[in-house]
């Protein structure tokens, strides 16, 4: 005798549930053991795109915590220090003109109507487009979330290592 056909569809149901949840947790787990194992964010690196500005000048508006930038009254008050790939850019504190028809790693950083970082590459090529990374510190600036911050942790399968005791 067949069983009703009630029956049957309950029973279908009920193993397409088992099969879904399943397929959920063989994709979801490693997703998140991968995502749990990507580094924090670092808050200094400036993401492009970065605005041209002239000749070899690139502007930019940085957030950078409690830096203090250049004014007219203060025109070397800033402490910001800009790198590309590690390296730091410099002079700091020039001109415009001098960023522009110049360039090779100059920069300021300073308050006019906004803050603005103007800066030229170290071998004034486009920023948006050469590869590197730049990043603007301000050096006596505190992260003003590291005590909330969770530390980055070992990959799941060293904890797991770790826990298992090879004895030979």
């Amino acid at each position: 005798m067949d069983p009703p056909l009630q029956d049957v569809t309950t029973r279908i149901l009920r193993i397409n549930k088992w099969h879904a949840l399943a397929a959920v947790l063989v994709i979801y787990i490693p997703i998140g053991l991968y995502l749990d194992t990507l580094p924090p964010t670092d808050p200094t690196i400036m993401y492009g795109p970065f605005e041209y500005y002239g000749g070899y000048a690139w502007r930019y508006q940085p957030s950078v915590s409690r830096a203090i930038a250049d004014t007219a009254e203060a025109p070397h008050q800033s402490r910001l220090e800009l790198t590309e790939d590690g390296r730091p850019l410099g002079p700091a504190h020039c001109a415009d003109i001098e960023i522009g028809d110049i360039g090779h790693g100059r920069f300021s950083y300073r308050k006019d109507d906004w803050v603005f970082l103007y800066f030229s590459t170290s071998d004034n090529s486009n920023p948006n487009t050469n590869g590197r990374i730049y990043r603007a510190v301000e050096p006596a600036a505190v992260d003003p979330f590291q005590s909330i911050r969770i530390p980055p942790r070992k990959p799941w399968i060293f904890w797991l290592l770790e826990k298992i005791h090879f004895h030979s």
